[in-house]
């Protein structure tokens, strides 16, 4: 249903009625949406090409001194057609070493040598001719198709970057047609402007080569190369495309000049005050037709028109240069039934509603031209009206919008969903969307600029990283841009929170942005940028262990002296103290993301006093931990792994001395973790050792369970606990295997008996069966064996586990005694391992 009231205004700030047609604003950007209006069917391509559909796959080639040519060519065809040939290298100044290498691989034949004798063949040629001049934009002139020679070319077969030096009269451009052949490589690359590329494979991307004819075309001048042919040969016949003679003046102008080259002279024009515009498309595209495949989704007008500008682009100076980026627009409004208000009416129905605008807002998602996404929607214009009588913000983004498809307003922007729902206070609502995919164009001298300003920061910093030549002042114009200058508060505070805490979610920043932005700093040579970074971005990142791999980078770029501050504070993780106490005063809380990320910094460093001053502190967070904690903890492998390699190897007596005190019980998960990284360990390492007096601790334990679980079969079973009856218990912990309760415990019936069955099995396995009738029902306990193959299973665990540990540990081991004496009992207070740096 419409709503009874128009919207007071159009999404991103366009003005006027329904029916009025959008128009952009400037000279230049006129001047763009007039040449855009003719694209669909005047676009005069520079090149294009594909599988020759209107030419037969049998040509009837047909070559004198030879006779018949199969296709694909077979050996024997091939030894006696390049011998009727002559050899031969492109038509190109470049070096004469080059061509006459080239020639050897390269041989042409004259076309009065030549004959095509498939009647299709000339009536495909016809329809080729009339497709081809209407594409390049000679409308309506029947140019010319003249076979001017054919070309094999065999295995490593290529040419440069050049133009052609030959040229017949009137000439106006080159076909190339490829019959079917069995060949690898050879790919024609045509160039046009200063970074243009349009590379054409004839069916060997997707193994059709030898099957289909193939076509390219370019103009005659264009700069073009092939790429070396890996295996097989190439059977190619060039064709002049020439205009008829009548109309040989035309022969520079390219027919009715290339639509691109029209907007590359509009679009050197742009200035300051009219520098950027909005092309929308007309198609529909899913989000992920944009994520995908990028602009290379588009379709039909929407293709043609922006490959006009992106050609056009190429034309002009880079001084002038645009950057694209691609862009939905979405538009949402909410409504209230302003006649019911919050007061539901049981028999309310939509068409009776009286819908009024709550709120409306405006919003972009933005993507690069290869269809990478720039984060989340991006708020734009917000209004409620409900809770302010404020004038109508201006919209932060106020597209220049071109319009060549002359669409009114209310075509552009008609809803494409609505639907009623209940709002938070019972109120009944209806939102209504709107969205357009379009592309945005803003000069690239700009480009920094606008992208922090309209986009983010991680399209800004990609920016900066295409540009030629970064220097340090140039990342540091960019990081003072990019940042957002701390409060005072935070100026205030120590300088661990300051490189670390999570700012709001406008300095939040990604991982793309923070890898892209370290590579670059790894380039500047300027350790005060380093500071810079981690003051006032990495406290923004989300996953900083993701980051590991940068921070390692820059490790290795800068002295520790010059940055290691800056990497031990922005390595502090701990939780932001509150504000209502002093951090000096604040109980420490275990920094586990602190750990984590120092930990996966030492993993990707060489070793080296960088990685040992790393490990310090890595394990003076690790000790913070409450044992149990730590020994569950993720960050457990890496960091035994390292106490065990570091040079310091202090480091490791200290991990041994803060484990030694743990309950044996839990030990076993620490053990294995460390015993990963005792392999090749020399049996008198005093690692070896300090590690053992670990493992020995487990071993004495599993010595008193062993010793106190592997006994012979009985129906004794000693720590039994049968809580509601003694006397039960107390069977539960003789010989006996089964006994009733009768006499013990009265139950009214044999129901009552049944919910007596329900106790729980504490140390002990039994059945309990009731019987018997009315007030002589009682219920039956009979002992079980689970218990003992329980005990039995787990003592045969622990004998497995002591084996290993003493094979693993072997003579490090504390051996005073016989090894498989199980009576041995150890001291807890045993002194703290000192690993002198010098022992082996």
């Amino acid at each position: 249903m419409t709503s009874k009231r128009e919207p007071s205004a159009w999404p991103f700030g366009c003005e006027g009625g329904p029916d009025d047609v959008l128009a952009p604003t400037g000279a230049t950007s006129q001047a763009i949406n007039k040449l855009l209006e003719r694209a669909e069917v005047d676009a005069g391509e520079f090149c294009f090409g594909g599988a020759a559909s209107m030419l037969p796959a049998l040509p009837g080639l047909t070559v004198d001194g030879v006779g018949s040519i199969p296709v694909p060519l077979t050996m024997e065809r091939v030894e006696k057609l390049i011998a009727r040939c002559e050899k031969t290298a492109p038509d190109t100044e470049g070096d004469v070493a080059m061509q006459e290498e080239n020639a050897d691989n390269h041989w042409r034949l004259q076309p009065e040598h030549v004959e095509l004798k498939n009647p299709a063949w000339a009536a495909g040629i016809e329809k080729a001719s009339a497709m081809i001049a209407d594409r390049l934009g000679f409308k309506r002139i029947a140019l010319q198709c003249k076979l001017s020679k054919l070309l094999v070319y065999g295995e490593g077969a290529h040419f440069e970057k050049h133009q052609d030096l030959e040229k017949k009269a009137g000439e106006v451009a080159k076909l190339v047609i490829q019959l079917p052949s069995e060949h690898a490589g050879g790919a024609l690359v045509i160039y046009r402007g200063r970074d243009m590329e349009f590379r054409y494979d004839f069916g060997t991307s997707d193994d059709t080569a030898p099957y289909l004819p193939y076509f390219a075309v370019h103009y005659v001048d264009a700069q073009h190369a092939l790429e070396k042919v890996t295996s097989g040969f190439r059977l190619v016949l060039a064709y002049a495309l020439c205009l008829p003679p009548e109309m040989r003046h035309l022969e520079n102008a390219k027919g009715e000049k290339p639509l691109s080259e029209e907007l590359a002279e509009v679009l050197s024009q742009l200035d300051d005050k009219d520098d950027y515009f909005t092309l929308l498309f007309s198609e529909k595209y899913l989000e992920q037709n944009i994520t995908d495949l990028g602009i290379a989704a588009l379709k039909t007008v929407d293709q043609v028109r922006f490959q006009a500008l992106k050609e056009a682009n190429s034309l002009i100076p880079s001084s002038k240069e645009l950057h694209f980026y691609i862009a939905k627009l979405s538009h949402k409004v909410q409504f209230y039934d302003g006649r019911i208000g919050a007061n539901k009416d049981p028999n309310w129905y939509e068409e009776d509603a009286y819908w009024q605008e709550h709120d409306r807002h405006d919003s972009v998602t933005w993507y690069s031209l290869g269809g990478e996404k720039y984060g989340g929607a991006v708020k734009t214009m917000n209004r409620n009206f409900i809770d302010s009588d404020e004038d109508i913000p201006e919209p932060t983004l106020k597209p220049n919008f071109l319009n060549p498809g002359k669409e009114t307003l209310s075509q552009l922007w008609r809803t494409l969903h609505s639907k009623p729902y209940d709002g938070y206070s019972g109120d009944h609502m209806k939102k209504k969307t709107s969205s357009r995919l379009a592309v945005f164009a803003w000069p690239a001298a700009k480009g920094i600029d606008y992208a922090l300003k309209f986009i983010g920061k991680d399209a800004a910093v990609a920016v900066l990283e295409a540009q030629e030549s970064v220097d340090a002042s140039m990342v540091q114009v960019f990081m003072e841009k990019a940042s957002v200058q701390p409060s005072k508060k935070q100026e205030s505070e120590p300088p661990r929170h300051r490189y670390s805490r999570r700012e709001t979610s406008s300095m939040s920043v990604s991982l793309r942005f923070c890898q892209t932005l370290g590579g670059l700093l790894t380039k500047t040579g300027d350790p005060k940028l380093v500071h810079f970074f981690f003051e006032n971005f990495f406290g923004g990142l989300e996953d900083k262990n993701a980051f590991a791999g940068g921070i390692v980078q820059l490790l290795q770029a800068f002295e520790w002296s010059a940055v290691g501050e800056a990497v031990l504070a922005a390595c502090d993780c701990s939780p932001k103290m509150s504000e209502d106490f002093e951090l000096q005063s604040s109980p420490r809380y275990p920094d586990e993301a602190g750990l984590e990320l120092t930990l996966h910094v030492v993993d990707g460093l060489d070793r080296g006093h960088v990685q040992t001053i790393l490990m310090r502190s890595a394990v003076g967070k690790a000790i913070e931990f409450p044992l149990k904690e730590l020994a569950g903890s993720k960050s457990l492998d890496l960091l035994w792994k390292w106490a065990v390699r570091c040079e310091d190897k202090s480091i490791l007596g200290d991990m041994v001395n803060y484990f030694k005190p743990m309950d044996p019980r839990m030990l076993r998960p620490v053990i294995d973790t460390f015993s990963k990284y005792v392999e090749g360990l020399d049996a008198k390492d005093k690692r070896l050792a300090a590690l053992a007096s670990v493992a020995q601790i487990r071993i004495d334990w599993l010595d008193m369970q062993i010793d106190e679980l592997d006994r012979p079969f009985s129906w004794e079973m000693p720590d039994a606990q049968f809580p509601d009856n003694a006397r039960v218990q107390t069977f539960l912990r003789g010989p006996e295997s089964t006994m009733t309760t009768t006499g013990l415990v009265f139950f009214r019936n044999v129901k009552h008996a049944r919910r007596w069955t329900g106790h729980k099995q504490r140390n002990a396995s039994f059945t309990l069966q009731a019987g018997g009738t009315g007030g002589d029902a009682f219920v039956t306990i009979t002992k079980t064996r689970d218990l003992f193959e329980r005990l039995e299973k787990q003592v045969t665990k622990y004998k497995t586990e002591r084996k290993l540990l003493i094979d693993r540990f072997g003579e490090a081991l504390d051996s005073s005694e016989d090894p498989h004496t199980t009576g041995k009992k150890r001291r807890r207070e045993e002194p703290e391992v000192i690993v002198n740096p010098d022992d082996p």
